[in-house]
């Protein structure tokens, strides 16, 4: 089993905070839930973008599933000890950037509240 995890960095201006989180996040829905990321986002509520890098990591072989939190947890832990850990004990699993738009969620859905749903 090869368990799929990566590395998440946010940045605003010249603020930045790198954590580990499950799979490989594409939206900020898919950061949703992770201490890091919300610390930050309450840090920055002023600013418009968020920049996103995620560099994906799988730990192991074979069959890929997505690591757990407490898979996480542990993996953070070992990176935390070992600057090389994910160099060295796993294998990239390729890289993405995109932008949070902050707010985005919440406008999104005060247009959506704003509909009247006819059943």
């Amino acid at each position: 089993m090869a368990l799929l995890f990566s590395e998440v960095t946010l940045t605003v201006d010249q603020n930045q905070v790198i954590f580990l989180a499950s799979g490989t996040p594409k939206t900020a829905a898919d950061l949703d839930g992770w201490t890091a990321y919300e610390d930050f986002m309450e840090k920055h509520p002023e600013s418009d973008e968020i920049k996103v890098h995620v560099d994906s990591y799988l730990y192991g072989e074979e069959e890929i599933e997505i690591a757990n939190p407490n898979e996480v947890a542990y993996f953070t832990m070992r990176s935390d000890r070992d600057a090389n850990f994910l160099s060295g004990h796993c294998k990239s699993a390729g890289h993405s950037d995109f932008v949070i738009q902050n707010g985005q969620t919440e406008a999104l859905e005060d247009i959506i509240n704003k509909f009247t749903f006819i059943s």
